[in-house]
């Protein structure tokens, strides 16, 4: 073999070592960027459902609704019990008049 041949052959090499290196850096790299696509969809997902919770407390007034059903006057709340008391007292004196007691 002559040093041309020698040459050619070595050059044959190098270039085939060359694509295959570059084949697998190139599916090292599509990996990659596939889990990156994957990671970014799941934090746009997230991020959305985040706004539409937000938007959604805004338009519907969550703090609002809940004031208004939840918080009642303290002379509501005392009429009921004054109420409930005299109820209570009535039960009582039927009792004791069935009772005898």
């Amino acid at each position: 073999m002559t040093t041309y041949e020698i040459s050619q052959i070595i050059i044959q090499v190098a270039s085939a070592v060359l694509v295959f290196g570059g084949l697998i850096y190139a599916s090292l790299q599509l990996k990659l960027l596939r889990k990156t696509h994957v990671d970014e969809h799941e934090w746009n997902r997230r991020k959305a459902a985040q706004d539409a919770t937000q938007l959604f407390r805004q338009r519907v007034g969550t703090t609002e609704i809940w004031r208004r059903r939840f918080t009642t006057s303290t002379d509501k709340i005392r009429c009921r019990c004054k109420n409930f008391m005299m109820r209570l007292a009535r039960i009582r004196n039927l009792k004791h008049l069935f009772i005898g007691c």
